[in-house]
């Protein structure tokens, strides 16, 4: 559980596992370039 305080962003965010974006189009797209370029989600993680 993450508990998370401060000041509300001005404009409403998407959050998917580990990606962040600001519509769910944004998401699908980095989502699409991280396959292109072979990147997982685990090789991010190290």
């Amino acid at each position: 559980m993450f508990l998370l305080g401060g000041e509300p962003f001005e404009e409403d965010l998407v959050m998917w596992w580990n990606f962040v974006g600001r519509s769910h189009e944004e998401i699908v797209e980095v989502r699409r370039t991280r396959m292109r370029c072979g990147i997982s989600s685990q090789a991010a993680h190290g």
